[in-house]
């Protein structure tokens, strides 16, 4: 900003007169009000607080703080008188309009409104939209502005003296003595123009002028998991505790801390935590409550510290202040006024950053100081701090699992507006993060990743059905880890540019390597004593701590003097960086084939006892970075399915998954398929890839979502209904919802008269229609049927003839009666029946019902009724003379969270408590 700019910013002559007419003048008379008014005697104002039947109950934890210090009343703000006058001194309760919205002009008029008034007047001093005007107020403004208020100030005073049985004379002396001091303030300023007070004022309002924030962040901004190291205080719990109240945090002992220190490892948000802080004071927000009450924010980024002195760091943001104020008397002023420190990064701190540090707790002990930093370094912090200091350990632990969901929300606001659209769009996100693992899900609670994954998902790189999702991802990672590295040393060396990249490279390769070792010795996930000094070594040439490196990339607990432990974060991340070498050596190879034969090979066959599982996820990491390539070596991909296959048995839609559907690769690993499928919905476009190359004899379909939502569904059934092949259709989420979408649309290509394949087992929900198409097929030998309507339930036994092969029928059956039939006596393997809601009334015509259906079932159950009506089903069948297997009533119920069953058998009574989730079928 040019300095012409920044001068239009300093308040000029008349803000300084009508400062010092509100706090020299004003301040002083609404003083002498509260004292006449007081009804507490020679009692301290908290502790007559404390009598009344509100005691402090509703004041803010600033008015609280102060009060618990004993403060005399002379020390008093404005806005503390205001709300001592409200509970101390007889006046109206402050809940009642009088004080802020008068009805009536009697009301206007009030002592309690004028009081209100003169409060806000002191108010608008602090408000960031009125100081531009204020600051630049003409001469005729500034006489209005003061009219007004020796007006409000002498009406008050005479309301309070006739309320407080003052004398007339006593009245209009103080009036005439006030006049005079308002005179005397209008012609005659202090020559200094400054108090702590108004320096307070005016530097704030030069830092809002000169110092980015980010308003965005206030929106977007979403609080992380907190939680302290040790209780907050001796009855406090080891929960989540609320940043809202940073302002207002105790230790232990119940005294407030002189430092706040934040633990948090890379990526979990301690910039940004102090970004918010700092954002939030200069904006004015009230979102951390009393962060107001602080005169000067002074944000610090530890690493970008070149000044020692407290005035010259200052002077980046305050100079204007500081030259107006003088240096001096600046330096004292600093003293007395409430400040904050934000020092962000203090791993990296500066030898300056830590001079400065010094000088800061010399000679301003009553500053708060806030500090982030890595666990690791909580040894060299303290060795700064003083024993004596009051310190308060917090632990940032990222993202609560509320936090994840509203950060992906905030995160889709910023392009999106429609409400019903972000819904979506967040649930997608969430289904599609959860069918890449529980790896992967561990790494939403780090804001960072988060946000890396939503950018990734939103390019379509990360959806479940894009290609290497997993690659993508860690990629993006090791990208966003190695620019970090690349920054760090280029702070704390003088090496070129180009030194700095090699060696980066050359390190990040070592520690894969170690990371492919570790596999290879069946390591995992901890590094061993035996590797952590190789780890440390590589770690040398980049000439900075090995912690500060390693830290960017794996988990290190302790410092360096402490002999430190390492781990990978999880398993996906070391089967990566092992991948990762592995292509590294395949890069410069002439013969990648051979090579891959002579690294796996080997190493298979002369350690018998070398963990396969580990081995072959690492090996599926390096298929998914190799089918990155535009042109896939066939005799590489060949390669790499043969070192699978003699690892375990091959799951072939994961290989699919992982290759990113690459079409060599899915030829390739298409001769391992087996004879019969089994297709879920994750499975859908694995399997549609691999029916190019070969197909089984048999494939189970079974889909246990919303079919719906599984897009490449009717694709799937079209290029399935062309192959000679047996269907076993499970469309389960239509008999277990109450819904009544039918399963129809999804049998036409699977039943049309051109179809070539055999539908053998169906489970869904149909209407007659759908019957009809279905029972054209005559070798179904397994059938789940939803009936919802008479006509179906008919319908379904009319074709009982027509399917010979049937051996299994169940019939889910959601009416409240069954319709009246001629006994057609149905005699099948197995016949189940599952009855809902069933009354005394309809209980007797369901039974009379199935017992002219079949003399046999293998099992009868109903849901949701009562035993009387159970017991009259059951003697009915009974008298019938109905062979039933078994007979049971079924309860479901909620217990703690959990959705239970409970079974009653007919004659004999058991607990049957299984754990029932949303794709659950009771068979």
């Amino acid at each position: 900003m040019s300095d012409q700019s920044i001068q239009r910013q300093r308040p000029n002559v008349y803000f300084h007169r009508y400062y010092d007419a509100i706090f020299l003048v004003a301040k002083k008379e609404y003083l002498r009000v509260f004292l006449w008014l007081y009804q507490g005697g020679t009692s301290y104002v908290g502790d007559y607080l404390q009598t009344t039947p509100r005691r402090m109950k509703g004041l803010k934890a600033w008015e609280k703080a102060v009060l618990n210090r004993k403060e005399l009343s002379v020390r008093f703000d404005i806005c503390m008188l205001y709300s001592m006058l409200q509970r101390t001194c007889g006046l109206t309760e402050d809940t009642a309009e009088l004080w802020n919205e008068p009805q009536t002009s009697a009301e206007r008029e009030s002592l309690e409104h004028s009081l209100y008034l003169i409060k806000e007047i002191r108010n608008d001093l602090s408000h960031p939209d009125l100081q531009p005007f204020l600051f630049h107020m003409s001469n005729e403004e500034f006489g209005e502005k003061l009219n007004e208020l020796r007006h409000l100030c002498q009406y008050i005073l005479r309301k309070a003296g006739e309320k407080a049985y003052r004398t007339t004379q006593e009245i209009e002396n103080v009036i005439f003595n006030m006049e005079l001091a308002f005179t005397g303030v209008k012609s005659n300023p202090i020559p200094s123009g400054f108090t702590p007070e108004k320096l307070a004022i005016v530097a704030k309002q030069e830092m809002r002028t000169k110092c980015s924030y980010s308003t965005e962040l206030l929106t977007t901004y979403v609080k992380p998991l907190l939680l302290p190291i040790f209780p907050m205080k001796s009855n406090s719990k080891w929960l989540d505790i609320p940043l809202e109240i940073i302002a207002n945090w105790h230790c232990e002992n119940g005294n407030s801390p002189t430092n706040i220190v934040f633990y948090g490892d890379s990526g979990t948000g301690k910039s940004a935590l102090c970004q918010y802080i700092y954002s939030c004071w200069l904006s004015g927000s009230s979102e951390i409550l009393d962060l107001q009450s602080y005169d000067i924010v002074v944000p610090v980024t530890c690493n970008n510290v070149s000044n020692r002195d407290i005035l010259d760091y200052l002077d980046m943001s305050l100079s204007e202040s500081i030259s107006e104020c003088g240096r001096e008397e600046f330096r004292e002023f600093l003293k007395s006024l409430k400040v904050l420190w934000l020092l962000d990064g203090f791993e990296e701190a500066t030898v300056d950053a830590r001079e400065l540090l010094s000088k800061i707790r010399m000679h301003c002990t009553s500053h708060l100081m806030i500090f982030t930093v890595k666990p690791q370094y909580k040894q060299d912090l303290f060795y700064v701090l003083s024993v004596d200091d009051r310190v308060l350990e917090v632990a940032l632990y990222g993202l609560s699992d509320n936090g994840i969901f509203d950060f992906i929300t905030k995160f889709l606001n910023q392009k999106e507006a429609d409400v019903n659209l972000i819904a979506k769009q967040s649930k997608e996100f969430r289904e599609d993060v959860q069918a890449l693992g529980k790896d992967i899900i561990m790494e939403l609670h780090v804001p960072l990743k988060l946000k890396l994954m939503l950018e990734l998902w939103q390019g379509g790189r990360l959806k479940g059905n894009s290609s290497s999702p997993f690659t993508f991802l860690y990629l993006e990672l090791i990208d966003l880890q190695k620019s970090k590295l690349l920054k760090l040393i280029k702070q704390k060396t003088t090496l070129r540019e180009e030194e700095i990249i090699l060696r980066a490279d050359r390190w990040i390769t070592d520690i894969c390597k170690v990371a492919f070792d570790m596999i290879l010795r069946s390591e995992f996930l901890n590094i061993k004593e035996t590797s952590r000094d190789t780890v440390v070594k590589i770690s040398e040439p980049l000439l900075i701590y090995p912690e500060d490196s390693l830290s960017l990339f794996i988990n290190v607990q302790g410092h360096a003097k402490d002999n430190p432990t390492y781990s990978f974060l999880h398993g996906s991340q070391q089967y990566f960086m092992a991948a990762q070498y592995v292509v590294t050596l395949m890069e410069p190879s002439t013969n990648p084939s051979q090579l891959l034969d002579e690294v796996f090979m080997n190493e298979i066959l002369r350690k018998r006892d070398i963990n396969c599982d580990h081995l072959y996820m690492t090996l599926l990491f390096v298929i998914s970075r190799v089918a990155l390539a535009s042109d896939v070596d066939t005799d590489v991909a060949c390669a790499l399915i043969c070192l699978l296959d003699m690892c375990r048995e091959l799951n072939v839609f994961e290989v699919v998954q992982y290759a990113g559907y690459s079409p060599v690769f899915v030829e390739n690993i298409s001769a391992f398929a087996e004879d019969e499928w089994k297709v879920t919905e994750n499975e859908m476009r694995a399997a549609i890839s691999l029916l190019e190359f070969q197909t089984p004899d048999r494939i189970f379909l079974d889909i246990v979502t919303d079919p719906k939502e599984t897009t490449e569904l009717s694709s799937f059934l079209g290029i399935i209904s062309k192959k000679i092949l047996l269907v076993h259709c499970n469309l389960r989420f239509h008999c277990l919802r109450p819904a009544t979408e039918f399963s129809d649309s999804y049998l036409k290509s699977l039943c049309s008269s051109d179809a070539l394949c055999t539908v053998v087992e169906f489970v869904g929900n149909l209407s007659e229609e759908g019957c009809r198409l279905l029972f054209k097929t005559p070798y179904i030998y397994e059938l789940t049927v939803k009936v919802t309507s008479d006509e179906v339930f008919k319908l379904i036994l009319q074709s009982m003839p027509h399917l010979p092969l049937l051996k299994r029928l169940t019939l889910y059956i959601e009416m409240p009666r069954l319709p009246r039939v001629t006994s057609c006596n149905i005699e099948i393997e197995e016949f189940n029946v599952i009855l809902h809601h069933l009354n005394c009334s309809s209980a007797k015509s369901a039974a009379e019902t199935l017992s002219r259906v079949s003399k046999k079932y293998n099992k009868i159950t109903l849901f949701d009724t009562r035993a009387s009506s159970a017991s009259r089903f059951f003697e009915v069948l009974k008298n019938g003379n109905i062979c039933v297997n078994t007979l049971e009533r079924c309860l479901d119920f909620t217990l703690r969270g959990e959705k239970l069953y409970y079974f009653e058998d007919y004659g004999r009574t058991h607990k049957i408590c299984t754990k029932v989730g949303r794709t659950h079928f009771l068979e």
